[in-house]
């Protein structure tokens, strides 16, 4: 899945969707934006490193890691004596949208983890995003905190949507 690349076509498609996501995304300001790029990127990253790696000061990062965990950005985990820190799906459509790393990159994490859900192809996985992103409100998506906030957002959102997609979402979300 991750060593599949984008047509140009489906470049433009997730240039579009990144596009439409920017219009209703919360604000970052620098430091968080540097942070969140880290923790994309790192995966499971501590404090200790997020500091390392942005080169801000480890209270500054302290301090942003926990804002933006109270926002549904990323998450903190208990890792032995020290936390982790994971983005969301919040923190990555936020990355998409602003670019903070190749869109394409961000996009198969994003599928990586609706692939749990049973988005299997980037094909879904655009529709779900463009819909998503086409309905959605500012208030919509500071409410996202897991992949099913992202499904139902395509479900309450839409009339238009094609059949395959909400099928899939009702039978993920078991709603049958």
């Amino acid at each position: 899945m991750g060593n599949v690349g984008l047509t140009d076509d489906y470049r433009e498609e997730l240039n579009e969707i990144a596009a439409l996501w920017s219009r209703i995304i919360p604000y970052l300001d620098e430091q968080e934006s540097s942070i969140l790029k880290a923790v994309v990127e790192n995966n499971g990253i501590t404090l200790y490193r997020l500091s390392r790696v942005t080169g801000l000061a480890f209270s500054t990062v302290f301090k942003k890691t926990r804002k933006l965990s109270g926002k549904g950005i990323i998450t903190i985990s208990k890792n032995g004596k020290c936390n982790s820190y994971s983005a969301t799906v919040l923190g990555l459509i936020i990355c998409l949208a602003r670019s903070c790393l190749d869109k394409e990159y961000v996009a198969f994490k994003l599928l990586r983890i609706m692939s749990d859900l049973g988005v299997s192809n980037i094909n879904e996985l655009l529709r779900i995003l463009k819909i998503a992103a086409s309905s959605a409100s500012i208030k919509d998506v500071t409410s996202i905190r897991s992949p099913n906030d992202l499904l139902y957002m395509v479900l309450r959102g839409t009339t238009n949507a094609d059949k395959s997609i909400i099928n899939l979402i009702r039978y993920q979300l078991m709603l049958y």
